[in-house]
């Protein structure tokens, strides 16, 4: 299980490239450059999209991932409880996702909901891990959707994650911080769930 404290700014192009004047050549490339596929599960009605966008703590999401074109697809929760946020992962026997079927996962009947594809740089700035997300796309899963529908998101999200403790990290802000969910925007987008009220 893994501690998680994260920092997270949406950039656009132009932003991007005064972020990486920023920093000039005090970033560390510290692995290659690749694209990240997962597959995110709900129940029929999105209760744990309903539950990450109206409750601070006591929430999950549960997805599947896999890199590049690489066979190993592991399963990952990520928990937001008020001891903090958690990262779970374990590598499954899966070798495709389409041999991941629904199942109950905490009480919850839970089947695919949204697949979701970008490409991820990796970076070390002192002792702040930074990530940059880029080329997002999001799509409807065939049970849900038989026309798989496909959004982008034209953004780029850079995210700094602590190795350790750092109190001076905000000196290295561009901006302020935000609050950002691939799920949830990918969900609001593809179910065309833009209004507040339909989520309850």
């Amino acid at each position: 299980m893994e501690n998680r404290k994260e920092y997270k700014f949406l950039f656009s192009n132009i932003e991007l490239f005064e972020f990486f004047n920023y920093f000039n050549n005090g970033l560390k490339v510290i692995y290659p450059q690749r694209q990240i596929s997962s597959i995110y599960f709900d129940t029929v009605n999105f209760t744990l999209f309903k539950n990450s966008l109206l409750n601070d703590v006591d929430k999950f999401k549960l997805r599947f991932r896999k890199y590049d074109n690489n066979k190993l697809i592991f399963q990952e929760q990520k928990i937001n409880s008020k001891y903090g946020k958690f990262k779970i992962t374990n590598l499954t026997k899966y070798k495709k996702f389409d041999e991941i079927h629904s199942f109950t996962f905490k009480n919850y009947l839970l089947d695919k909901s949204l697949k979701v594809i970008y490409d991820r740089k990796y970076f070390q700035f002192k002792n702040v891990r930074i990530t940059l997300d880029s080329n997002l796309s999001f799509e409807s899963t065939p049970n849900r959707d038989k026309l798989c529908k496909k959004k982008y998101f034209t953004q780029n999200i850079i995210e700094y994650k602590l190795i350790e403790n750092n109190p001076d990290i905000e000196s290295f802000f561009l901006s302020n911080p935000t609050k950002f969910s691939k799920y949830e925007e990918g969900i609001k987008k593809i179910y065309n769930l833009n209004d507040y009220e339909k989520y309850l």
